[in-house]
Parts: structure tokens; sequence; C-alpha cells
């Protein structure tokens, strides 16, 4: 038992601590701004994402700012795949959960409610980086996102009776589009 012990305790960290002990962990940050073009105008999109990024595996957290026909808040996982070790060519994914921004209400006879309730948003696409320095980059990246989002409203119509009906009209929309980015990318290691 207690040689079992000592090599527990003794010889495995040895081991272990003689291998390559260059960590590849760092801390990654995004800045973009891009176009979203589909059925409707080209409109802005702002994002910010930060995390971790280990060996060629980025995982991390974001939010933005998106303008395509409903202005929206997206709150998303972002992840990321380097194909080589340079860190130029990547694939990405953000995928999230839509905050609906102010919108125009527009009430007409009888209308009680103009509400705007978000739901799923995606990104997901490729990309290149051009490094500058050992801690910055340049990216160009093109992919397709979506964003779900239902509009409400509520109409009161009175009877003759006096009793009062209340209709729910839900128009829900699933806005996709293809999406242009132009990123910042800076980070504690290269």
């Amino acid at each position: 038992m207690k040689k079992l012990l000592f090599w527990f305790l003794v010889v495995c960290p040895a081991i272990t601590n003689a291998q390559d002990t260059t960590r590849n962990i760092g801390f990654y940050t995004t800045l973009s701004v891009g176009l979203a073009a589909g059925e409707s105008n080209a409109e802005p999109v702002y994002q910010l994402s930060t995390g971790f990024l280990f060996q060629r595996f980025y995982a991390g957290a974001g939010i933005g700012i998106d303008r395509y026909k409903f202005r929206t808040y997206p709150l998303f996982a972002d992840l990321r795949y380097d194909f080589d070790r340079r860190k130029s060519a990547f694939v990405y994914a953000n995928i999230g959960y839509d905050l609906i921004g102010k919108q125009e209400k527009r009430f007409t006879f009888n209308q009680t409610a103009d509400d705007y309730i978000g739901g799923f948003y995606f990104d997901a696409g490729m990309g290149y980086r051009f490094a500058i320095g050992h801690h910055n980059g340049i990216a160009f990246s093109a992919g397709y996102s979506g964003k779900d989002l239902v509009n409400e409203k509520r109409y009161l119509f009175a009877w003759q009776g006096g009793d009062c009906d209340e209709q729910v009209v839900r128009n829900r929309y699933k806005l996709t589009r293809v999406l242009m980015k132009l990123s910042w990318q800076f980070n504690s290691r290269r």
C-alpha cells in the first residue's frame, strides 16, 4: 500500500510535469461589426463575445445589437474551431436567445396591447483571421443567421349584452439572412 501511495504522490506528478508544460489556454475577446441582408434591407449588426481558447477550440458568451427588421439584443454562446495552429481559418456557431428592444407600437380601434416576445437566435459560418502582432487580429467572416420573435396583439370587442370578448392575434417572424462581419480579435496568448 505504501508503494502504491508513493507512486501516486511522487512518481505520477513527476511524469506529468515531464510532459509538455506549455498550456494553450487563453482569454479571448471578439468585437464584430457586420451587415445582415435577406428579404428586408441590409441592416447593421454589432457583437461582443468573450471566453476561453484551448488549443484550437474556443467557448465563450456574447451579446449583440441586431437591427435587422426588428431591434433585438441577442445573448448567445459563442463556439469556434481553428483549422490550423496559426489560428487563421475558422468555423463558428453562435446560439442563444433574442431579447426584444423597444419597438414602435401601432394601436388600432379596440386594440389593447401590442407586445413583442423574443425567441431563438443562431449565427453560423466561417472566416479567416489575419494576425496583427502576437495578441491581435482582424477577421472577415460570412455566415447564415436567423432570429425568431412573436408579435402579440390583443383586441376587446363589446357586444350589445355588455360582455367583452378578447381576441389575441399572434404573428410569428422567422427571419433568416446572410451575415457578413468584420471583427477585431485579441487574446492573452498566441
